[in-house]
């Protein structure tokens, strides 16, 4: 299957002013270094890791938003550097709320990207990504008075109206509640398009991704499906889990040692290589919530580290 997108030793350096206005001094910090991966067409990569990893720079370089400073970044075969424009028109992008005109209200906001676009039909078109992501009912209220969750989802809505082929996600589920991010991301995974997605959230990336790539320092220490580098960890986990199925708790009971409070949470601890498992298991009884207490992000990265881990190519 061909690529949609490829990084081949993709590195970006920043230059940053330092020591203030009167001994100014410029720093060279280097966000990325050497990266390379690919995402086959229709699958999903999930990039992981904590902040200032270089996980965003990733997003921006592969939306043609900044230059890498060596290396090359492809979409479906363009160079995306050299074919901005044309790489464009195949990209949706997500980057938090940062691209939202505040001062417009929403119907004017997602028309102005439809002339940008030049859709057909731009009312129908708009109606029916609002509709799909959830902003019906506010498309003529200003953008500035929208719920930090509102912002996130007509931010969507501008990304799917041109109907592109590869979308850029990062932290796309920031600011909403568990039922409005569990159907955002069945609408990106039921639409088919290529995914880089960037989150925090262990649930989502095991759910969304079909791939992960671990991110620190501006390195891949480590890539994979996400239930296999997951179950490399033998730390145990606790999680809180809230089913819309009553028999899913009575079933974590039976097969996991779960306990049960007066109000239907169900509180499980286990080894963390086990948790794909458990929560593939419960998902078959409706997640409506579910958080875990155990090792972080940073917890896997410093077990890759220990063990002598090395960046792998994908």
């Amino acid at each position: 299957m061909r690529d949609m997108l490829r990084f081949e030793e993709v590195s970006k350096t920043y230059a940053l002013n330092v020591g203030g206005l009167l001994r100014p001094k410029r720093r060279q910090v280097r966000a990325l270094r050497g990266v390379s991966f690919s995402i086959p067409k229709g699958e999903t990569l999930a990039l992981l890791g904590p902040n200032g990893a270089g996980k965003s720079t990733i997003c921006k370089i592969a939306g043609g938003i900044t230059k890498p400073t060596s290396g090359h970044a492809f979409l479906d075969g363009l160079d995306i550097t050299g074919n901005v424009y044309s790489s464009s028109k195949l990209t949706g992008i997500v980057l938090g709320p940062t691209l939202v005109y505040y001062r417009m209200r929403g119907y004017a906001y997602l028309e102005f990207f439809a002339k940008v676009y030049g859709i057909q039909h731009p009312t129908e078109r708009i109606r029916e990504v609002a509709v799909a992501v959830g902003i019906d009912d506010v498309l003529h209220e200003y953008i500035e008075s929208y719920s930090t969750g509102t912002k996130m989802k007509i931010s969507l809505a501008r990304a799917l109206l041109h109907d592109p082929q590869f979308l850029i996600l990062d932290e796309f589920t920031m600011g909403l509640d568990p039922v409005s991010s569990e159907t955002l991301r069945g609408l990106v995974a039921k639409s088919g398009k290529t995914v880089l997605l960037t989150t925090h959230n262990m649930f989502e990336a095991m759910h969304m991704a079909d791939k992960a790539a671990f991110v620190m320092n501006g390195t891949l220490v480590a890539y994979g499906e996400p239930n296999s580098l997951l179950s490399q960890l033998k730390i145990r986990t606790t999680l809180s889990v809230r089913l819309s199925d009553p028999q899913g708790a009575q079933f974590a009971v039976e097969h996991y040692g779960a306990l049960v409070n007066s109000v239907g949470l169900v509180t499980v601890t286990i080894e963390t290589n086990m948790m794909p498992s458990l929560v593939r298991d419960l998902s078959k009884f409706g997640v409506i919530q579910i958080e875990a207490a155990g090792p972080t992000l940073d917890d896997f990265f410093a077990s890759m580290v220990a063990s002598g881990s090395q960046a792998l190519e994908p």
